[in-house]
């Protein structure tokens, strides 16, 4: 797998190589981030020891505060600067307990990330591990449809490769202590993504290529004109602008086919609440997993939860927006796209 795949996630690299060209540069996961915001994507830091034992204690440290804290603002003892909740549906501040509420009487709860930052791994670990018990069912991005986590007492990597897991891919231990809290917790873990395969094919063949039982979704859940725009938008940022036109109705489609699937997922995954997890593209409101949930089941209690980075301007839409400290995230493009010849050296000048 190129590079590119390695930090954007395993389905980049698949949905790149299909698109004939554009492989030289270095894509986000296509729809699993927004782009501007994220500086698109940016490499992930190889973890050392010390950053992996940091990252746990991040996740054991919220898992433990937030069924506790009580009456506390979005400010944490163990964030600094302090988290920051946006409710845009109110455009009011909100806090992790009255999230955490909110999701417990959900139906579908989406939490996004963006994939190489663990601070939004360990919010999400926290999350739920308090939702323990309370017959929620997992669905994630990262594994395969059709396949899930098994019980046991084998490694939980070995067990994830069992369930498609690519750790290479996602860049294990990046997901390691989302994905322990899970398993911890007594959480079913199912996965829900379409296999790379699958997402090159409809990447090159279009319609012929979605599996039929995702067609009748996809028809019902039609992007009006601005959501379609604004995931063209997310395709042509995630390639670093140099996707061609012709490509984007296919790449558009295989994206969707993707959030087709994963919502099928979740339909029939009998939890409540069924819980995704996936990249913010995939649980924004306007053309991602929610817009097709909402469109085959109306009155459904959806509650979609972005993640992004204190100090940049609020994106969306989603239902809560939780701002985070993050890591520094080189630009990728900035890299793979080859620099401006100098005024000198062009003829005429």
């Amino acid at each position: 797998m190129p590079p590119a795949a390695r930090f954007a996630g395993p389905q980049a690299g698949a949905v790149l190589r299909a698109t004939g060209g554009a492989a030289r540069h270095r894509p986000v996961p296509v729809g699993g981030h927004l782009a501007a915001q994220q500086r698109r994507c940016g490499h992930r830091p190889r973890w050392t020891l010390r950053a992996r034992l940091a990252a746990w204690a991040w996740a054991w440290a919220w898992a433990l505060w937030l069924p506790v804290a009580g009456a506390q603002t979005a400010a944490s003892p163990v964030a600094d600067p302090p988290d920051r909740l946006i409710d845009q549906r109110t455009g009011q501040a909100t806090t992790p307990q009255a999230l955490l509420a909110e999701l417990r009487q959900a139906d579908v709860v989406l939490l996004g990330e963006w994939h190489d930052q663990p601070a939004h791994h360990a919010r999400r670990a926290a999350l739920l591990a308090a939702l323990q018990g309370s017959g929620a069912v997992v669905v994630a991005e990262h594994l395969q449809r059709g396949l899930s986590l098994a019980r046991g007492d084998a490694p939980l990597l070995a067990r994830l490769g069992a369930a498609g897991f690519d750790a290479r891919g996602w860049d294990w231990p990046m997901h390691e202590p989302l994905l322990a809290a899970i398993d911890a917790a007594g959480l079913p873990l199912r996965g829900g993504n379409l296999p790379p395969a699958l997402a090159r094919r409809i990447a090159r063949e279009g319609e012929l290529a979605v599996p039929p039982e995702l067609m009748p979704l996809l028809r019902a859940a039609a992007l009006p004109a601005p959501a379609r725009a604004a995931l063209d938008d997310e395709l042509q940022q995630g390639h670093c602008g140099q996707l061609p036109a012709a490509r984007l109705p296919d790449m558009r489609l295989a994206q969707r086919a993707r959030d087709a699937a994963m919502w099928l997922a979740l339909a029939t995954s009998g939890g409540r609440p069924a819980v995704l997890l996936a990249g913010n593209g995939h649980v924004r409101l306007d053309h991602g997993v929610p817009q097709i949930a909402l469109a085959s089941s109306a009155g459904l209690r959806l509650v979609s939860v972005g993640f992004g980075a204190l100090g940049d301007a609020p994106t969306g839409p989603y239902s809560v927006l939780w701002l985070t400290p993050v890591q520094p995230r080189p630009d990728p493009c900035a890299e793979a796209l080859p620099a401006a010849p100098a005024a000198s050296a062009v003829p005429g000048r």
